[in-house]
């Protein structure tokens, strides 16, 4: 009795822990992409060359798994895009400050052009 006993709980352990390393496998996927949408505001761009070596790295580590199921697939294809999504606002806000200043940039260059040009017709008045 002892040894079914034994043998029953070995085999709950084994599907127990089967279990929860097939669901860690994306965990820490989605840990690190809840990490960037909470924090990723504040990340200098040395932060993000770092987050995003280490959002590859993991996404590299979970494409060498041949035996994810569907969830799990679902998951990772739905953790890729929230982190793109999170990347995207923090270099489309820093895009727009960029296209902001050439458009500043630029209009004091018009000017400038205008009144060099207004000058040089008045010199040849």
């Amino acid at each position: 009795m002892k040894k079914y006993l034994m043998g029953l709980l070995l085999l709950v352990a084994a599907v127990a822990f089967n279990a929860c390393q097939e669901k860690s496998r994306v965990d820490e996927l989605k840990d690190l992409v809840e990490q960037v949408a909470e924090e990723g505001g504040t990340y200098t761009e040395e932060q993000w060359e770092k987050v995003n070596d280490k959002f590859s790295k993991l996404l590299d580590k979970l494409e060498a798994y041949d035996d994810l199921t569907p969830e799990e697939l679902n998951e990772i294809a739905r953790l890729q895009g929230q982190y793109a999504a999170e990347a995207f606002k923090r270099h489309g806000q820093q895009f727009q400050q960029e296209i902001e200043k050439a458009g500043k940039m630029l209009e004091g260059f018009m000017d400038g052009m205008d009144e060099g040009l207004s000058g040089e017709e008045d010199r040849n008045k």
